[in-house]
This record gives C-alpha cells, sequence and structure tokens, in this order.
C-alpha cells in the first residue's frame, strides 16, 4: 500500500469508501456504525487485499456548533480554579457541576434550541450559566445538581425559582411562553 495511492472518502454520514492501489472497500453494512461516549461517530471497516486483512476505525465528528465547543472549554478551564479563587474564600469549582453544566448546556441547545452566551464560576462552588436575547435573558445556577436555580425575565414576566436538573429546560422554556 502506497500513502500516494490510498484515497479515504468521508462526510458528514461517516466513512463512505476506502481505495487502496490493490482494493477497494465499500461501506455496506450500517450496523458497522455505531455511537460512542466522546460524541463521535464511527466506522469500523474491514480491509482486505494481497492476501492481508486489517480492520480500522475511522471516528467523524459531530456538527456541533462552535459556541458550544468554546463554552465546553470555558466550563472546563474552571477546574483550573483553586479554593479562595476570588479572594473571598469560595471552595473550587465542583467536578459534578461542572459536568452537569455542560449537560444542561447541550440539552438546552438539543431539546429547547436555547444558545448560552457564558459561563461563571459561582462563589459555591458551582458555574453560572448565562442565556441572553434581545428579547429576554435567564440565568441558571449550577451548584447543587439536585436542585439547580434559575431566573428568567422577558417583556412579560419575571420568574425564579429551583427545579432538578433535567427540568430546567422546559422550565425556562415555560418561562419564556
Amino acid at each position: 500500500m502506497r500513502p500516494e495511492t490510498s484515497i479515504l472518502t468521508a462526510t458528514g454520514q461517516g466513512i463512505q469508501s476506502v481505495r487502496f492501489a490493490d482494493a477497494q472497500v465499500d461501506r455496506t453494512d450500517s450496523s458497522a456504525r455505531h455511537k460512542s461516549n466522546a460524541g463521535t461517530n464511527a466506522d469500523d471497516i474491514h480491509i482486505a487485499f494481497n492476501g492481508f486483512a486489517i480492520n480500522v476505525l475511522f471516528s467523524v465528528p459531530e456538527d456541533l456548533p462552535h459556541w458550544l465547543t468554546d463554552l465546553d472549554q470555558q466550563i472546563d478551564h474552571m477546574a483550573w480554579l483553586e479554593p479562595n479563587f476570588d479572594a473571598e474564600g469560595s471552595p473550587a469549582i465542583r467536578p459534578e457541576n461542572r459536568e452537569a453544566a455542560k449537560q444542561l448546556v447541550r440539552r438546552l441547545y438539543t431539546e429547547r434550541s436555547l444558545q448560552c452566551t457564558d459561563a461563571f464560576p459561582t462563589a459555591q462552588g458551582g458555574v453560572e450559566l448565562e442565556l441572553e436575547t434581545r428579547f429576554w435573558e435567564a440565568a441558571v445556577w449550577v451548584n447543587d445538581p439536585e436542585s439547580v436555580e434559575y431566573f428568567v425575565k422577558c417583556s412579560s414576566t419575571k420568574r425564579s425559582g429551583k427545579a432538578s436538573l433535567n427540568s430546567i429546560p422546559d422550565k425556562i422554556w415555560e418561562s419564556l411562553g
């Protein structure tokens, strides 16, 4: 197999075909496709040529908006904050709060098409998420994944309360209605 004659054809749907100088294998079995924990689509392709067989696993990332990956990184960087990061005795940001905040950002986007605009560390060891448009704004404080605080302000209403992490997208959506 010479590198200059190896061709890989990939699209947003995954690997479509692999062609080498001595063999060509097309992906025909969609059962080989699976979703990994890393959020990527992968294809496991069996290639046989010149009496040799190899298995190759190719990954194609899902289409995620840039703001979402940037916000994930911003939340991940909060792990570097040490206790007393604000010079007022705040605890370090707890890993479970960071992960819950990242999960909530994705759920708000995928379930309700709501985009978080920023994230900040809180003095309670959690993450504050902000959502904002020209017509409304909201804040969510993930200081405890079991009881998340939220605030929504729009032209017709102001609402605040506590809810489980799973119900926050619905609570924000209802407040906007």
